[in-house]
Order: C-alpha cells, then structure tokens, then sequence
C-alpha cells in the first residue's frame, strides 16, 4: 500500500489508517445489519488483516471500550505497526491542577495505555476533542513536553472539531499530528487549516471520512432529524449515478486526493468493510475534474456535521 511521511514525524504511514472505536464498543449508525459491536476474536481477525493488507496506523483511546487491549492482543509483536491512542482532560476537572498533579494524571493515563496496547512506549498520544483552552495550559504543554522528552511517547498528537482548535494545536508547536473531521460533506477545514498544518510540517489524519456511515448504505436507516445528510449523500449518489456501496469507496477516493492530507482514517467493522476500503485505494484518487466537483457537495452546518450532536 502506498505510504506517505506524516508530516515532520518519521513515521512512513499508509494513506489507509483505521479507526477502531467500533472494534471496542457500539457506536455509529445502527441498522438491522449492524447489531452491537464485533466479537473480540472477529476483531483479531478483522485487524490481522488490516496489517496483512498493509495498513500500518491504528487510531484508538481509552475511552473506547475494550479497543486498546483488542488492538494489543492482535498487534502484539508486530513492531511495523503505529498505535495512535489518546489522552483525556476530561478526567482531571475538578482535580488539584498543580503541575505535579497534572503530570501524574497524564503519566497514569499513559502506563494504563501502554499496558493495554502490550507495548514500551506509544508511537502517537492524540490530546483527545482538544480545545483552545489545551493550548492555553501551560502545565498540561509541559506535561506533555516532559513525557515526550522521557521517551514514553514518541510524537504527540489532537483530534479537533472546528478550525479555530484546530489552528491553535498548529500554533502551539507542540502537535505533531492533526486529526481532523473530513470528507465530501465537510471540508470547512480545507481552506485555512490545510495550508496551516502544511506550512508547520504538521502530519494530517483525515477522520469521519465516511461521517459515519452517512456516506453509505447506512444513510438509509438515518433518524428524521438527520434527514439533510441522508438528502446531502443521496444528492452524490444520484449525480454520479453509483450505488451506495461505490458511493463509500468514491468518498474514499476523495479524501485520498485531498493535498495535506496524510492518511484517511476509516473506522471499519467487518472483512467486508475492509475490502470496499482496499478497493477505493486500489482505485485511487478521483479524477480531477470529479476532485473540482466535490466542492458543491459540502455542507457547512456545524451542528449536524458533529456526530456528537446527533
């Protein structure tokens, strides 16, 4: 699979990484297909291939149920393979914010991590729905500085929801790695976080590629008040006259072909899942005049394109 540099890091990254929140707990779009969350062997299985097929970068964090100790147990070993986990700040509020206290917090979060994923030292530590605020924090910016520097964490990393967190992670120095909402719907980030992270080297992770499962079959089974993003897919479905499965892989190919963006992040469930993904790379990226057309399709409600509004 073809491999890019994740911005300044040194990590060689395939352009697929895979995000494994419904390996370790429901989440996303439920239909009468998809019941609850795959088995913990069905997740072995599943990830085994991932990394046989040559997907080398997985995005996971504590919150996410059993996912850490899944991808542990499947990876175990298999040194090739990036773990990109996260850290949560929602866990120190309330709590004595002295930089001691802050740091035995954040090192605590780290070792349980490490233990779960069966490995000495994390390749990302993602600042998990990183604010402003994060960057304004001068103890938790050392905090992360110190075990970067211990060695414990190798680059680190935040998952954002709108350009304004998005550029304070750029501009605080201290983010290697961006993880950003994107895809045919949503590309409010294209025009001034793009180039932002480019210019600071700042290695990009395109999440939500699929706005989970809204750019697929699974659009049909959205509640009535998510009617505009069933409307919005079925609109580049019925333009570009495909099916709801070649609908996934043409979102796919779009966030591939996207300048600035490293590795398309997809969470996947199943082998089935996993083949669309691998045929939508295989296909690579859009034509350029389907890349010029994408942009009527995007919507810019900020509210319904934040799935943790839904």
């Amino acid at each position: 699979m073809l491999k890019r540099k994740l911005g300044r890091t040194k990590l060689d990254v395939s352009v697929l990484s895979m995000g494994t929140v419904s390996l370790g707990m429901d989440y996303g779009i439920r239909t009468s297909k998809h019941l609850g969350h795959p088995s913990e062997s069905e997740s072995m299985k599943l990830l085994r291939a991932a990394a046989d097929y040559g997907i080398n970068l997985y995005d996971t964090a504590p919150v996410y149920g059993s996912s850490e100790t899944v991808l542990g147990k499947a990876l175990f070993g298999k040194d090739s393979c990036y773990i990109a986990t996260k850290l949560s700040l929602s866990f120190l509020e309330g709590a004595d914010q002295t930089p001691l206290s802050r740091e035995n917090a954040i090192l605590e979060s780290i070792n349980k991590s490490l233990k779960c994923l069966q490995r000495d030292v994390l390749d990302v530590l993602q600042v998990h729905n990183a604010t402003v605020a994060v960057f304004d924090d001068s103890i938790t910016i050392r905090a992360l500085q110190r075990v970067k520097h211990q060695g414990l964490v190798k680059y680190i990393g935040a998952s954002i929801y709108n350009e304004k967190d998005a550029l304070a992670a750029i501009d605080s120095g201290i983010v290697d790695i961006l993880q950003i909402p994107f895809s045919i719907l949503d590309q409010r980030l294209t025009v001034n976080v793009l180039p932002a992270a480019e210019s600071a080297n700042v290695g990009i992770l395109a999440r939500s590629v699929l706005l989970q499962g809204v750019l697929s079959e699974k659009a049909r089974y959205l509640p009535d008040h998510l009617i505009a993003l069933k409307e919005g897919a079925t609109r580049i479905k019925d333009y570009y006259d495909i099916s709801w499965q070649e609908l996934s892989q043409l979102a796919i190919r779009f966030c591939l072909g996207v300048s600035g963006v490293h590795s398309v992040l997809l969470g996947i469930e199943n082998i089935s899942e996993l083949d669309v993904a691998m045929d939508a790379v295989k296909a690579g990226m859009l034509p350029s005049v389907d890349m010029n057309m994408a942009s009527d399709f995007q919507m810019n409600d900020n509210v319904l394109l934040n799935p943790s509004n839904w």
